[in-house]
């Protein structure tokens, strides 16, 4: 039995969600296959092992939310990223 999902996460701009999906996608590649299409992350999870595939989501989220919190930090004022 296989046991797909598909995430979907909208930010407040499309800088924020390239720059969340930069650092997400490293940590995943083989388990997670995600894209940022303008201001959203989409997130696909394929898993034939139910285990797996909820260790794979909780995963993805904790990673996520920890990219979150950097990317928000980091936006100034005007809602843009700093330069590097």
């Amino acid at each position: 039995m296989s046991t797909n999902a598909r995430l979907y996460f909208e930010y407040g701009s499309d800088a924020e969600a390239a720059a969340i999906h930069g650092a997400v996608a490293i940590d995943n590649v083989g388990y997670v296959n995600s894209r940022a299409e303008r201001n959203s992350l989409i997130a696909e999870i394929k898993s034939d092992n139910l285990s797996s595939f909820i260790n794979t989501i909780d995963d993805f989220l904790a990673c996520l939310t920890t990219a979150e919190n950097i990317v928000s930090g980091s936006i100034n004022a005007s809602g843009a990223l700093p330069k590097p």
